[in-house]
């Protein structure tokens, strides 16, 4: 199996202990969607924040898209590792209780495509809280300008929900990351830091069974676009969380700026009503740098 491995120890809470916390929420002014209701996708429109005491707005022509270098998923014993946009009839559910016709599951680097697409529904889950999850590269630099200078958005549960992967758990709104630097700075974002930007919309989320097994994940960017996959369930209850990051806060200088940015979850294990399991692991679905002028 090429994505079987044992899960280091300890590991996640070096990176936690390292990483100083985003200080004050810091959400964008507005960050608008649309729904396609013939295909379920929901396209994100428009992006304000504020720089230099002025309000700026960057729609998907403005934007500075990463690519995806680096991948590894979080040890949740989760079966889905993606989600793409679904058809807002399709009944919410597990395929094999409903019987629904489900979107197909994308191929190869199509899958990367679904965190630097401009859609809000798609999505990589559980990303790995022990290492870096994700190491996005942005070619020609994502510079420090005033103000936000990446945008990310998280899919998760409405705050005091409760999910089957951690029964019994109110969930806390946005699931907290560390955003980081290679051989630099990281910072911890709360879950309070994210602001509640309305319905994600119907969630197709796709998988394989393994991936419920112990000491299974997806690791690499090899693993995910040549993992076995297919359409398992339907979701519609997740919420859309922004928050936006300055790189002054990661010891960039103004006017500075990197090539590479990584995301971590910073999930814990939890006493659930089945036991100890790994909550609350982050589920990214848009990150995006803005123009520094």
């Amino acid at each position: 199996m090429p994505f079987r491995t044992m899960i280091p120890p300890f590991a996640a809470s070096i990176a936690l202990s390292a990483a100083h916390v985003l200080a004050e929420p810091s959400p964008p002014l507005a960050f608008e969607t649309a729904l396609d209701v013939a295909t379920g996708e929901r396209r994100i429109e428009r992006i304000a924040v504020l720089r230099d005491g002025e309000t700026h707005t960057y729609g998907p022509d403005k934007w500075v898209t990463p690519t995806v270098a680096g991948y590894a998923q979080a040890p949740a014993r989760i079966v889905v590792a993606l989600g793409t946009p679904g058809h807002p009839t399709l009944p919410a559910g597990l395929q094999s209780e409903t019987g629904a016709d489900l979107p197909a599951t994308p191929e190869g680097a199509g899958r990367l495509a679904v965190l630097t697409d401009d859609v809000v529904n798609s999505v990589l889950l559980n990303i790995a809280e022990d290492r870096e999850g994700l190491i996005l590269d942005f070619d020609g630099g994502l510079i420090n300008g005033p103000g936000a200078d990446l945008v990310i958005a998280e899919l998760s549960l409405p705050a005091g929900g409760i999910s089957a992967a951690c029964p019994g758990v109110e969930a806390p709104g946005a699931d907290a990351m560390i955003v980081g630097i290679p051989g630099g700075a990281l910072l911890e974002i709360p879950s309070g830091s994210f602001s509640d930007f309305g319905p994600v919309g119907t969630l197709v989320n796709h998988g394989n069974l393994e991936l419920g097994e112990a000491d299974v994940r997806l690791e690499s960017l090899d693993a995910i676009t040549g993992a076995e996959m297919r359409p398992l369930a339907v979701v519609s209850y997740f919420k859309t969380h922004v928050v936006t990051v300055d790189l002054s806060d990661l010891d960039i200088e103004p006017g500075g700026s990197v090539n590479r940015v990584t995301l971590r979850s910073t999930g814990a294990e939890v006493e659930t009503e089945e036991g100890p399991r790994l909550c609350w692991t982050s589920d990214p679905a848009f990150v995006a740098g803005l123009p520094a002028g």
